[in-house]
């Protein structure tokens, strides 16, 4: 015949659920809507930025004279530094003559120290022609450096991861206000 064994230790004692306060679940909620709404607008802004870079590859080019042009390094944040492109350029399009600012589509910031020589020194001078790729919805909206490189396609994930989490905070911010169904198989066995 078999002994029957003891438990170790203190048993576990169950617990009822601890009530929340009604102001926690206005904290919580507020906080879930900061985060949903932040979420959804990061990915909102990230996706546009994102789409531009992608449509850009199909917009047409024209022949362009450059103004002047410099880099220069420039603090991005914290400790954090990088290359940027300083450029003016004019081309003209149907007739019409606009003037750029606009290096690339990545906040003019560039590949690092050799790129913007290259862009100061050799190809980018005043008065060289270049080629400028511009929007054709859009004349005045222009670049230089057309270029689709792993931050344009990493931009559109993290916008989407995003407006993902946004979404699933707003989600869960309307079924927590949700009344909660009571188990009907529950409240009868126990009668």
């Amino acid at each position: 015949m078999s002994e029957k064994k003891e438990p170790e230790g203190p048993l576990p004692i169950p617990q009822e659920p601890v009530p929340t306060s009604t102001a926690d679940k206005i904290r919580n909620a507020v906080a879930l809507g900061f985060c949903g709404i932040g979420g959804v607008a990061v990915a909102v802004w990230l996706i546009l930025q994102s789409t531009e870079v992608l449509q850009s590859a199909n917009w047409p080019k024209t022949e362009g004279v450059m103004e002047s042009s410099t880099a220069r390094q420039k603090q991005l944040s914290g400790n954090r530094w990088s290359w940027v492109a300083e450029v003016k350029y004019s081309y003209t399009v149907d007739g019409n003559t606009y003037t750029g600012t606009r290096y690339n589509t990545h906040n003019d910031v560039l590949a690092g120290e050799a790129e913007a020589n290259t862009i100061a020194t050799q190809t980018h001078r005043k008065g060289s022609k270049v080629q400028v790729t511009y929007d054709p919805k859009n004349p005045g909206q222009s670049f230089l450096d057309g270029k689709i490189t792993i931050n344009s396609w990493a931009q559109l994930g993290i916008g989407i991861v995003a407006g993902i989490g946004g979404l699933a905070a707003l989600v869960f911010l309307v079924l927590g206000f949700l009344p909660a169904k009571k188990n009907v198989a529950s409240s009868t066995s126990s009668a």
